[in-house]
């Protein structure tokens, strides 16, 4: 079936030698192509560009240092994302203004202008968001650009049979009915994306609890190869997690996910083999749409993971070609490695006391041992190195600890540089070391790398959040929330983002969502007690301190209320406990309440304290309410530009 398609290349005037090159090629292919050669004109234009964005298939928007800066490129290239029609391309390195840079683009900076691979990902691209059954096809002749202000070029778009869009490593191809953006997939008000699905837990057929870290490493394993597809919309493990042993079918359990598609499965092992059993059912009609049973060695899990994936997403209509390796994403063929890692990450998962966390370690360090290139599990044992370091050690213990998580998180990225999980495990850990430059870079790379891991996503978004950066932090929030709605991290990040932009009122309701999710979650109560406490109730701060379940977050909050309220012997006492309770690794805290004490000397002192220690609370020094009454003081204005915040 031929299909007419009409392509709106939005770019800066600085670009357009190179964009006219583009737009003869992709004339070539058989497209409608619409450019300008200005961005700058009257109300007519402005009229002429809003029909022509109403009514066109795709906006390609090209990205340079100029584009970016450019309010028509911004607006136009909005009219896309909003119709998830939006197909960007990049002409040099400049990152794309906020609200873009969860798209990925296309890479030009080489392209010489030919007619080449480069340009067949475009036009590829451009059939997938436009939703055509098929691919674009050379003419024999190319129209040559007019001298009009807009270059119009007419001509059919029909033939061949599949259309691609390259993404990194990854291959894709949309043949579904409805349009799909190449960026992350977002639900619009009251619409299910076709390709979106929910990997439930796998049933443990072993009959041997002690076989579940298998089935449920398994699954967790699948949403993380199918969230990095942009084109499928995963709902994260949380909310997935929720509907185990769940008496509910699939069609109910999709509704409260807000996905069409429901993927359920069976793991038994036998020894060293495994069966594994999976089936995709479609929510709205019930019916399975894809089943299929796998026997392999244990060590083949993540070849398993690959096929399921493939046929997963081919019966979502989107073609994936996998990688030829699993060491390229981060992975092992070795039997007891993998054996290993899921142990280890069951253990951790419990977030339990020291010793869960060290058997974790445990079983990371086999891992390792077992396959010393398995890059998910140098980045597992950087996380659980840095949880250990931050919860239960201080002094001598906490930096060895630290430096042992910098070398594991480096070794993860060098050895699969492209794979989310490790970069933001290095985020997370540079971070922790107060390196803001470096752990920005890595959050970045991880970002770019997938915006489909809600997980991921609210790491970010607590980084950028404390680098000011509400908007951006806001934003990855929604896109968390889209894809794991019962998770409650997800409103307590978006808590502590509205408190940290002053925000009271919507900190502490974002903090009522997320107690409905979970009524134990640490230190939601404290961001109540928090804002409260800056809108001046502290009675009603009180309440909420003394119902925070983490006890030096308790006392921090208790000696701050005890003070605004007139009560100095219970303050007091409230700091002390916390002193001899958490040491220097109290620090921050301490400085937190002799600021709010009004005591500006006191707090400052502690914070030299916490500056020569390293204390990780200092991450939270750009952003902090609660230090407000020392921010004119010049030596805490020292201290910020000291710790070069970016």
């Amino acid at each position: 079936m031929s299909q007419a398609v009409a392509v709106f290349i939005s770019y800066a005037r600085a670009d357009r030698a190179r964009v006219a090159k583009l737009a003869a090629a992709l004339v070539g292919r058989g497209l409608t192509v619409w450019w300008d050669d200005h961005l700058e004109g009257g109300a007519a234009f402005a009229r002429t560009i809003e029909s022509e964005l109403a009514r066109c298939d795709a906006v390609i928007v090209v990205w340079s240092a100029a584009g970016a800066a450019s309010d028509w490129v911004r607006d136009e290239a909005a009219v896309g994302r909003d119709r998830g029609i939006l197909v960007p391309i990049s002409f040099d390195a400049t990152p794309p203004p906020l609200g873009f840079r969860q798209y990925h683009s296309l890479p030009f900076a080489d392209w010489s202008g030919g007619d080449d691979a480069a340009v067949d990902a475009v036009a590829r691209a451009v059939a997938g968001v436009a939703g055509n059954e098929a691919g674009p096809r050379p003419i024999a002749a190319v129209a040559a650009p007019s001298s009009a202000r807009r270059r119009v070029a007419t001509l059919a778009l029909a033939g061949a049979a599949v259309a691609a869009l390259a993404v990194g490593g990854w291959r894709l191809t949309h043949q579904d009915t409805a349009p799909v953006a190449t960026g992350p997939v977002t639900a619009r008000a009251g619409v299910v994306p076709s390709t979106s699905i929910a990997v439930l837990p796998f049933a443990n057929l072993s009959g041997e609890a002690r076989d579940d870290y298998l089935s449920e490493g398994l699954a967790e394993q699948l949403r993380s190869t199918l969230a990095s597809f942009s084109q499928v919309q995963v709902a994260a493990r949380t909310s997935s997690l929720a509907f185990k042993g769940s008496a509910l079918d699939a069609r109910a359990i999709a509704a409260k996910l807000g996905v069409a598609n429901v993927l359920e499965g069976s793991v038994q092992r036998d020894g060293g083999t495994v069966r594994v059993g999976a089936h995709l059912v479609e929510a709205a009609s019930g019916f399975e749409r894809w089943s299929q049973r796998f026997d392999r060695n244990t060590g083949d899990a993540f070849a398993i993971q690959d096929e399921i994936s493939r046929d997963v997403a081919n019966a979502l209509k989107v073609r994936l070609l996998l990688p030829p390796t699993v060491h390229g994403r981060g992975g092992t063929d070795d039997a007891t490695a993998l054996d290993a890692y899921l142990r280890g990450r069951q253990q951790y998962d419990q977030s339990g006391d020291e010793a869960t966390y060290r058997a974790a370690l445990g079983f990371f360090d086999a891992a390792i041992a077992a396959d010393p290139k398995f890059a998910a599990a140098y980045a597992a044992r950087a996380r659980t190195l840095l949880t250990i370091g931050n919860q239960y050690l201080d002094g001598a213990g906490l930096h060895a600890a630290s430096d042992a998580a910098v070398v594991a998180a480096k070794r993860a990225v060098a050895l699969a540089p492209a794979l989310a999980e490790v970069q933001s495990t290095l985020g997370f850990v540079l971070y922790n070391r107060l390196d803001f430059s470096g752990a920005a870079a890595a959050y970045d790379r991880a970002y770019r790398a997938s915006t489909g891991d809600a997980d991921l996503l609210i790491r970010y978004a607590g980084f950028k959040s404390r680098m000011g950066e509400a908007a951006t932090a806001t934003a990855a929030l929604d896109r968390a929330a889209a894809l794991d709605p019962l998770n409650p991290r997800v409103p307590r990040g978006q808590a502590l983002v509205a408190l940290a932009a002053r925000r009271y009122p919507d900190a502490i309701a974002a903090v009522d969502r997320a107690l409905a999710l979970n009524p134990q979650m640490n230190g939601a109560h404290a961001i109540t007690g928090d804002a409260r406490l800056l809108m001046g109730d502290a009675a009603g701060a009180r309440v909420a301190y003394a119902a925070e379940p983490q006890e030096m977050v308790r006392l921090t909050g208790l000696a701050m209320a005890e003070h605004a309220l007139g009560k100095a012997a219970a303050a007091t006492a409230a700091l002390a406990a916390l002193v001899a309770k958490g040491g220097d690794n109290s620090l921050y805290q301490q400085a937190q309440i002799r600021a709010q004490w009004g005591d500006i000397d006191g707090a400052m002192a502690v914070l030299a304290r916490a500056r020569a220690a390293n204390d990780t609370g200092l991450v939270q020094l750009r952003s902090d309410p609660l230090l407000d009454p020392l921010r004119r003081d010049a030596r805490f204005i020292a201290l910020q530009a000291a710790l070069r915040f970016v």
